[in-house]
């Protein structure tokens, strides 16, 4: 993304410079550089000049916030995003920015319209087939059903999340996803769920190393009591 961001700057196509910085940002926000994240998402969206890329740019600062911790910040430019790509016809992303908008509201306290958002993200991406937003769509169904105490609804949402990120091949989504579905194994007093959701996060986290996912999947373990099995990795 260095190298694409660097021809386009050259060649003067800030369209692509902007969508590279985007990308950019967010790759760091998911290795944990959350300060360094936020600053490239930023600046991504300052030197774009196209409507299009400009709303998706704000996806990813948006993204970027939230993955940072920071719901409240992470709501405004994704509530712009989601609003500009849906006047675009740009619905793949659209879909994508609502889910992540709809964990967003659920992390700032407010269920139902987390819950709303889901279902809204949920329907957008099933209209164009796009199956990275379906799952998303499905983990944030899931987290919105765990939150008011719908186990049953929870562990069916998150289920097919994962099958869907398995069945194109997204590890890390699955991963990621995996370690909600084991928080509701535990509420459900599922031990050897919780374990199993555990290990293969863990595992998967290892070897994609990414180690502050790592670091997470273990403290996860560590809070759920289920301590995870020496060299599963």
């Amino acid at each position: 993304m260095t190298r694409a961001r660097a021809i386009a700057e050259a060649v003067g196509d800030s369209r692509g410079e902007s969508y590279a910085a985007g990308l950019t940002g967010w790759v760091y926000v998911l290795q944990g550089e959350y300060e360094q994240g936020i600053e490239t998402c930023r600046r991504a969206v300052e030197i774009s000049r196209a409507p299009v890329t400009s709303a998706i740019t704000l996806g990813f600062l948006g993204a970027a916030y939230h993955e940072s911790g920071d719901a409240a910040g992470a709501i405004p430019p994704l509530e712009q995003s989601t609003r500009q790509l849906g006047e675009f016809g740009y619905t793949a992303m659209q879909g994508h920015f609502t889910a992540t908008l709809s964990e967003a509201y659920l992390d700032a306290g407010h269920i139902d319209k987390a819950g709303q958002l889901a279902l809204a993200a949920l329907d957008i991406s099933a209209g164009v087939g796009y199956g990275v937003g379906i799952g998303d769509a499905r983990r944030a169904l899931g987290r919105s059903a765990l939150a008011r105490g719908a186990l049953s609804e929870a562990e069916a949402q998150l289920t097919q999340a994962v099958g869907i990120f398995r069945s194109i091949h997204a590890r890390f989504r699955a991963a990621r996803t995996l370690l909600v579905l084991a928080q509701v194994a535990r509420d459900q007093a599922k031990t050897e769920a919780v374990k199993a959701h555990l290990v293969e996060a863990y595992d998967t986290f290892t070897s994609l190393r990414v180690p502050t996912h790592v670091a997470r999947t273990e403290q996860l373990a560590k809070e759920l009591g289920v301590p995870l099995p020496i060299g599963s990795a």
